[in-house]
This record gives structure tokens, C-alpha cells and sequence, in this order.
């Protein structure tokens, strides 16, 4: 306010304007008022007029917003779009300058074409000094990752290449893959959503099992199915170096996860594995369960995201004994599937033994009131309180098994995040987490979001908050909350 007094004072005839503006320039650093956020506006900027209104006599509020123009507004002085990408980032002119290049290339987004990459391949934008080079959301085809591939055959330095949303194709793969066999640098690769298909993967795969530095594959969406997954199951095989795999969004089934699990049994490298968003079902979890508790990839799995897979509560058996018996997973994701009440009973009884899983996502499942009971026994169990997070959102919760939640928190001191936004929470249970909430110290962020939670609920949550000051996020959105309720709220 005291810069905007100084730049229009504080009374005569003034006009301010609000622009929401997609494509200014941040200036801060080059600005005399370091506090303030500001931005440079760009020539030929286009904007609509949102709004207009005056609060008070001689001042005048415009509200604007950029659109794309109907015609050109100004012409750039060159012709050739390769021209402005080179001179981003070119620094050629000096070879003095080399050390101050920037080691994060960012081209995300950009509508790149395989002549532009080309022609930053010659002018050594992508430079030696460059360790992350980000290409996602462009337009490569398998030419433009020819190129790519063939720049990487000499360059020592690049450690991350991100090339998701592109068009790649199975050959694209191929070249890359030719690449992995020799290059010593590369340690994260992302390819996901280029439609490289199982021929792509076996590819890939292939050279994963003579490379010895890629450590983090992505292959998100690309059309794999189960024969993609036992081209993979044999890099499990070769026990080189990757860790971490992404896979979600593919078409594998429970003969591709038996595939993936067959090679895990002999993993001990594995410590991340996302098959989220296939249809692995009851009988694909089987066989990963029984892999999770072999004395090899039992022992150094630490994240697996199992989310939009078909899995029901027969599952939830195979899992709880794999959970009883697992010493080292951490995060365990099955949002979106099918698991009710009996399966989650299945997986509270594996968790009593458990002490190592401190994240817990069952968002968008079957859960009623009898399956939050099954899991508060182990939220009290002193011995194995290591739950930190825990994801119940989208299930069929109501007041009464939020009454068990709610004790449960006066007693447990692990959890600090607690999600059950889309229950069927009135005020009722609202008091009820008010009441946790003046002894609770530990929890940190609650979503309560899009229940049917009123005035009154809000009500006795600000008067718990006036007490709490461990809870730094709360998401009430969605909820019948009139503005007496809102006026609690921003009190506490």
C-alpha cells in the first residue's frame, strides 16, 4: 500500500488497474522496492477488460486480463523461431563464459520442432556444462530424439533428460536405447507419454541390462502391456542400477505384474515402483505380494503406488500378509480401487506387526464406519504408531466413524496429516475432531473438504483452533458453511 501511495498518492483523480497477466517477466531483483512482486509487462501484450468499478470518490479500479490477440500485434525483428531459443541461452561468443551457463535447461512447453533441436545441437546450446535438460510437452518426433541421442554419445555431463509429451515412438526409444549402453552420465529418464509401445521397452530394456548409471525410468502412459512388463522384469534380473520405475497409466494385467513380481524376487535394488492406473486386479496384487516377502525385494522396497487398479477385498488378504512380514515399505498407495471394509480389516492385521509404513493413501475406495474402526486400533497401538499420513477422502465415512478417529487422536502422537474430504461428515463429527483437536498436538494439515459440514461444525472448529497452533492447513471447501460460520473461522 505505501508503494502503490507513492506512485498515486492518496488523493485526487487515480486509476488502478488489476491485470492477471500470463506472461509478464519478474523484475524483483532488479527493482528499488525489493518487498514488492514485480513484473514488466511485454509489448504487444493483449488484455479484455474483466471489470470496472469505483469504491470511492476520484478513484477508479480497472480489472484486466491477457488474452491471445485476434491479429499480431508487433513483429519480432527476426524471422526464424530457432532464433529466440538460441539467444536465450547462447553464450558461444565467449568461451569465458562457459562456466556461467545455466546447468538446468528448461524448454518445456516451447512447441519445439526436431529442426529446432537440431539446430541447438550445432550452436552447443545444450552445452557441457548442462546436467538437466527438460524437453516435455513439445513436438519431437523420433528424428528429434536421433539427435538427441546422438549428442549424448558425447556428452559426459547430462545427468537428467526429461523428453514426457512428446512423440517419440517406438523407434525414438530405440535411439535412446542405443545410447544407454555406452553413456556413463545419464541417471533420470523420463519418457512418459511418447506412445513407445512394447517395442520401444524391450528396446530399452535390453540396454538397461548393460548400463550401469540410470537409476529413475519413467514410462507413464505409453501404451505398455504385458509384454513391455516381462521385457522389464528381466532389468529387475540383471540387478544393475535402477531403482526407481514408473509404469502407471499403461495396460499391464495380472500376467505383466506376474512378470514384474517373477523378477523382483531376485531384486534387491528396487525402491520405488509406480503401477498405478493399469489392471493388475486380485490376482496381479497376489503375485507382488508373495515378492514382497522374499528376502530380496522385501528388503529394499520403499514407495509402491498400487492406485485405479481393479483391487478388491480379496486382495486386501494377499496384502496384509505381505505388510506382516515387510520390514522396509514406507508409502503404500491403493487410492481408487475397491478395497471395503473386510479387505481393509485384512491390511489392519498385517499392519499390528508393522513398523516401518508411515503413508497410507485408501482415497476413493468402499470404507464405511466398521473399516475407520479396524484402523483405529492400530492408530492406538503404541507399539506400532509410525502412521504419519493417512488418506481416507472419498469414502463412505460418517459422524460415527469419525468418533473413532477422534479418540483415536486424542491418544496418537505419530499422525500429522489426516485426509477425508467427500465423506458423509455433518457437524456432528466436526465436534468430534474439535474436541481431538484441543488435546492433539501432532497433526499438522486436515481436509475436511466437500462433506456437510454447516455453520455450527465450523463453529466448533475455530473455537478448538483458538487453542491449537499445530494445525497449520485446514481445507473446509465444499462445505454448507454460511458467513457467521466463515467469521469463526477467521477469527481463530
Amino acid at each position: 500500500m505505501q508503494v502503490m501511495e507513492r506512485f498515486v498518492g492518496r488523493s485526487g483523480m487515480r486509476t488502478l488497474f488489476t491485470i492477471e497477466c500470463r506472461s509478464g517477466k519478474a523484475i524483483g531483483m532488479h527493482s528499488f522496492y525489493r518487498n514488492e512482486n514485480e513484473i514488466v509487462l511485454m509489448p504487444g501484450t493483449y488484455f479484455h477488460v474483466v471489470d470496472k468499478w469505483s469504491p470511492n470518490e476520484n478513484l477508479y479500479m480497472i480489472h484486466l486480463r491477457e488474452a491471445d490477440p485476434p491479429y499480431q500485434l508487433i513483429a519480432p525483428p527476426f524471422t526464424a523461431s530457432e532464433s529466440c531459443l538460441r539467444n536465450e541461452v547462447d553464450m558461444n561468443s565467449n568461451s569465458e563464459q562457459l562456466e556461467n551457463r545455466p546447468r538446468l535447461i528448461n524448454f518445456s512447453g516451447r512447441k519445439l520442432t526436431d529442426a529446432t533441436i537440431e539446430s541447438m545441437v550445432k550452436d552447443k546450446t545444450i552445452h557441457a556444462h548442462c546436467t538437466q535438460l527438460n524437453l516435455s510437452s513439445n513436438n519431437l518426433t523420433c528424428y528429434g530424439c536421433w539427435v538427441i541421442a546422438n549428442a549424448l554419445r558425447t556428452n559426459t555431463t547430462l545427468t537428467q533428460l526429461n523428453l514426457s509429451e512428446n512423440q517419440i515412438s517406438q523407434d525414438g526409444a530405440k535411439y535412446l536405447a542405443d545410447v544407454l549402453y555406452e553413456n556413463t552420465a545419464l541417471m533420470q529418464l523420463n519418457l512418459g507419454s511418447n506412445q513407445i509401445k512394447d517395442g520401444g521397452v524391450q528396446c530399452l530394456a535390453d540396454a538397461l541390462q548393460q548400463n550401469t548409471t540410470l537409476i529413475q525410468l519413467n514410462l507413464e502412459q505409453n501404451g505398455i502391456a504385458d509384454k513391455g512388463a516381462c521385457y522389464l522384469a528381466n532389468v529387475f534380473r540383471a540387478k544393475k542400477k535402477l531403482a526407481k520405475l514408473h509404469l502407471g497409466a499403461n495396460e499391464i494385467t495380472e500376467k505383466g505384474m506376474r512378470y514384474l513380481a517373477d523378477g523382483l524376487r531376485v531384486n534387491r535394488i528396487l525402491t520405488e515402483l509406480n503401477i498405478k492406473q493399469n489392471e493388475i486386479g486380485d490376482e496381479g496384487l497376489r503375485y507382488l505380494a508373495e515378492a514382497l516377502k522374499t528376502n530380496r525385494v522385501g528388503e529394499t522396497l520403499l514407495h509402491l503406488d498400487l492406485g485405479s487398479n481393479k483391487i478388491t477385498d480379496k486382495a486386501g488378504l494377499y496384502l496384509g500378509d505381505a505388510l506382516r512380514n515387510n520390514r522396509t515399505l514406507i508409502r503404500l498407495d491403493l487410492n481408487s480401487n475397491q478395497i471395503a471394509d473386510k479387505g481393509l480389516r485384512y491390511i489392519a492385521d498385517g499392519l499390528r506387526t508393522n513398523t516401518n509404513l508411515t503413508q497410507l493413501d485408501l482415497a476413493y475406495n468402499r470404507i464405511t464406519d466398521i473399516g475407520v474402526q479396524h484402523l483405529t486400533d492400530i492408530l492406538t497401538a503404541t507399539r506400532v504408531q509410525r502412521l504419519t499420513r493417512l488418506g481416507l477422502g472419498g469414502n463412505e465415512i460418517t459422524d460415527n466413524g469419525v468418533q473413532h478417529l477422534s479418540e483415536a487422536l486424542l491418544i496418537n502422537r505419530k499422525l500429522i496429516q489426516l485426509d477425508l474430504e467427500s465423506n458423509k461428515i455433518s457437524d456432528k463429527g466436526a465436534q468430534r475432531l474439535a474436541d481431538a483437536l484441543r488435546v492433539n498436538k501432532t497433526l499438522t494439515q486436515l481436509n475436511l473438504g466437500s462433506n456437510k459440514i454447516g455453520s455450527r461444525g465450523a463453529q466448533h472448529i475455530a473455537s478448538a483452533l483458538r487453542t491449537n497452533k499445530s494445525v497449520t492447513r485446514l481445507d473446509l471447501s465444499g462445505n454448507q458453511i454460511d458467513e457467521n460460520g466463515i467469521q469463526h473461522l477467521a477469527e481463530a
